[in-house]
């Protein structure tokens, strides 16, 4: 079970969520748009909470008509040509906070009242479509229960039978590999059990000089093909 609100709190706000950062601009420079973004998250707005938002969404429509850009830090976003661009910063703004504001339209009736405030402001109100109704949970669940029904509906007495059948069957256990059974009252030595097994697992393996085995009990000649004759005559016969 989980809680209904806290999911549903979670699908209002991941209804626009960037996955990179780089990917919007406003959550680069979110201090330029305060208090609008710190306000809009909380759960109860009051009236002077709305009025400071409406404040601040004329504050940033002053940029519309202004010569410079909303930052001059380059800010690295995909959105962007020209990052320093005052057309392309205002555009991007006002795109990204209304679908931000639109993430907290169902807190309460003023979070949409801010919401359509801004779009009334900025004059996006009528070229955005973004519906203001609130997400469901049910329906998913609604819609995974009838599935599941219709699906056990379609299946015939027989196949619910033998499915019952077999989950009612218990699981066949496999025997695990013995590895040491030990004696009543046996006494082990952990250091020379795991030095055994140590000795079959790495020592077993190992393979001699072949020129030692090839020699026996007589001393193993390291060069045998190395003609002494051949080298200079500075003493490296005498060295080797």
């Amino acid at each position: 079970m989980y809680n209904e609100q806290a999911r549903k709190r979670l699908l209002r706000l991941t209804r626009y969520w960037p996955y990179k950062l780089n990917e919007a601009f406003i959550y680069n420079i979110p201090k330029k748009f305060d208090p609008l973004m710190t306000l809009i998250r909380r759960n109860e707005l009051s009236t002077n909470d709305v009025n400071k938002c409406r404040e601040c969404i004329y504050s940033l429509m002053t940029y519309k008509d202004s010569k410079e850009p909303l930052t001059s830090k380059s800010v690295d976003c995909v959105k962007f040509k020209n990052p320093l661009s005052r057309d392309e910063q205002f555009h991007c703004v006002c795109e990204e906070l209304v679908n931000h504001l639109h993430n907290y339209v169902n807190h309460s009736a003023r979070h949409l009242e801010v919401f359509n405030m801004f779009l009334q402001i900025s004059g996006l109100d009528r070229a955005t479509h973004l519906s203001v109704q609130d997400v469901s949970v049910r329906t998913i669940q609604l819609q995974s229960s009838s599935a599941s029904i219709s699906a056990k509906r379609s299946q015939s007495p027989v196949d619910t039978m033998q499915s019952e059948s077999r989950s009612m069957s218990p699981v066949i256990k496999k025997p695990r590999k013995v590895i040491y059974m030990w004696g009543p009252n046996e006494k082990l030595n952990l250091y020379d059990y795991y030095l055994e097994r140590y000795q079959k697992e790495h020592l077993m393996k190992w393979k001699d000089f072949v020129g030692r085995i090839k020699a026996g009990n007589k001393p193993a000649v390291l060069y045998p093909n190395l003609d002494p004759s051949k080298a200079s005559s500075k003493g490296e016969v005498e060295s080797m």
